[in-house]
């Protein structure tokens, strides 16, 4: 104890205040190289985090971040000091530290590049490596004594430390392995410039905080302001991590870069006045930083409205164009509805008007003959009305003016009488078979029996169309709250292309458009109307030539 206060006295050494404000730290060079590291590591860390504290990459930056600033905190503290246990503590707080960091920056890469947490085993063989450096930090391993040969105010460094020197080398080679393999297995342009970005930032940040030990490896200088400027490597890395912020969004924070600008600004000119030695400068100084505060809040605020504006501005644009394709989607749409409506409605009507002048020219006189017209009459006269009818239902659907009548009905019954009477129609026209099965004889349902109708005759009437020779065959399968319908024909089958857009008004499959008549409102309509009871209607196929099977599901009533 005697030797170390001679050598207190025989050094002069200066009474440190709050561990590092004292006359040891001789230049204030010091204090810039480590404060200002040491307030933006903390700014990027805390805004990072409160933007995002559910991100896992946030947490691990903020994490690295606050170690790094316990480390500058404890370095200063060695410059500053005067008493050696406080040396010794510090020292090897520093000697946990520096390893901590690497593994942390390993963490960092392998899960930004992933995008996903790292696996088990990966944890386990960083833990174990970084086990020695917990375990041994209070032996004789890591600082063996206190060097009393000088007035330098330092320890002597044992095996545990050069191990930590060895293990940072070997994180830091694992993380230019693990970005190399990410780069060669994306072919990404912007993924593969995220790797090169984060990467290059953090093997940036290493290199310049191990620059102290590098330097003291490599030059026998005795200038000691070089090992100095290696801290600001955090400050490097923090410019980078805003161009990703920025460019990729990384981390999602809008005004990250301009706050982070400002609070640095903020802490410089405060270093200055804490080291000011003339009341002249100080009041310069505490004016400058006065105004800094009023301005750089200014600043903040201008930024962020502005960013608000852009936001908006792009939501805004985005609805535009959403609005402009929907726009563009009805102008088609009553393009083809006049299409539609000159020739499916025009149709008819020359028809009937054809076939009524030829009955009243007498070139149709036999009687048999007129019966057989004034059918072909009456045919495309409902043809034409159901055409009317359907465009009418079209506009209720879409003014939301739909109106059903339910009614507790046997859905078994209704469907079974649909089909009973279509398969005479079927057979007259085709010689086709329909037929009808059900698991159940009673499933009790709310429907607009006349709507309902609506639907499974469109059903039906599809099926026939599109069926040359085969069958139709139309199933009920109870299910636990609803009943299952399906009309499944032996057809011609949809292709994969038509089905997504096959219950939209006036989509029809091209190939057929043209062969078989039709407006393409049915399948539409239907969709509607079945919404409209709660069910849902979908249609499945194996692709032109395998038939298609069009399924409803009703819910039961109780």
């Amino acid at each position: 104890m005697e030797t170390i206060q001679a050598l207190i006295a025989a050094c002069q050494w200066d009474t440190s205040q709050f561990f590092i404000i004292s006359k040891n730290v001789f230049d204030p060079f010091i204090y810039y190289s480590h404060l200002l590291p040491l307030g933006l590591s903390i700014i990027l860390g805390g805004f990072v985090f409160i933007k995002n504290p559910k991100l896992m990459t946030s947490k691990i930056l903020f994490f690295i971040t606050v170690i790094f600033s316990i480390w500058v905190f404890c370095d200063l503290v060695t410059w500053a000091t005067e008493k050696p246990p406080i040396t010794m503590f510090s020292w090897s707080i520093l000697v946990i530290i520096e390893p901590l960091i690497y593994a942390a920056c390993l963490y960092f890469v392998q899960i930004f590049i992933n995008g996903k947490d790292t696996e088990l085993w990966n944890k386990i063989l960083i833990g174990i490596l970084l086990l020695p450096t917990f375990l041994l930090a209070p032996t004789g391993l890591s600082l063996p004594a206190y060097d009393l040969t000088n007035c330098d105010r330092s320890a002597i460094e044992g095996p545990l430390a050069q191990y930590g020197y060895i293990i940072e080398i070997l994180f830091t080679l694992w993380i230019v392995v693990i970005a190399m393999e990410a780069f060669k297995k994306t072919k990404d342009r912007e993924s593969r410039q995220k790797i090169v970005l984060v990467t290059t930032g953090i093997l940036l940040f290493l290199l310049t905080f191990s620059w102290g030990n590098i330097v003291g490896a490599l030059s026998s200088s005795t200038d000691w302001r070089l090992p100095q400027w290696g801290l600001f490597g955090m400050p490097l890395f923090i410019t980078l991590l805003g161009y990703l912020i920025v460019k990729f969004k990384t981390f999602n924070i809008k005004v990250l870069a301009t706050e982070a600008l400002i609070w640095s600004l903020w802490i410089m000119i405060g270093s200055i006045l804490l080291i000011a030695k003339t009341t002249p400068t100080k009041i310069v100084t505490g004016v400058t930083e006065i105004l800094a505060i009023i301005f750089g809040i200014m600043l903040i605020r201008s930024v962020r409205r502005e960013v608000k504006q852009r936001e908006q501005l792009e939501v805004l644009t985005q609805e535009l164009e959403k609005k402009n394709i929907k726009l563009k989607e009805l102008d088609e749409q009553k393009s083809q509805f006049l299409s539609f409506a000159s020739h499916d409605l025009k149709s008819p009507m020359n028809i009937i008007k054809q076939f009524s002048a030829l009955i009243i020219d007498k070139t149709y006189a036999a009687p048999e003959k007129i019966m057989e017209t004034v059918v072909k009459i009456r045919n495309n006269a409902e043809r034409g009305i159901r055409l009317v009818d359907d465009f009418l239902d079209i506009r209720k659907i879409e003014e939301g003016k739909m109106e059903y009548n339910f009614e507790k009905k046997n859905l078994v019954v209704v469907v079974r009488e649909l089909v009973e009477e279509f398969r005479v129609l079927a057979m007259e026209q085709k010689k086709i078979d329909v037929s009808f099965t059900s698991n159940q004889q009673k499933i009790p349902a709310m429907l607009d029996v006349n709507r309902f109708n609506q639907v499974i005759q469109n059903l039906l009437s599809n099926s026939l169309k599109y069926t040359e020779a085969g069958t139709i065959q139309v199933d009920i399968v109870e299910e636990q709250n609803s009943a299952l319908i399906t009309v499944k024909d032996t057809g011609i089958g949809i292709s994969s292309e038509v089905l997504p857009t096959l219950f939209e008004q006036f989509r029809r499959a091209p190939g057929v458009a043209k062969k078989i008549q039709g407006v393409g409102l049915g399948l539409y309509i239907s969709k509607q109307i079945v919404l409209g009871h709660g069910g849902e209607i979908w249609v499945s196929s194996e692709g032109a030539g395998h038939g298609s099977t069009f399924s409803v599901r009703i819910k039961k009533a109780a």
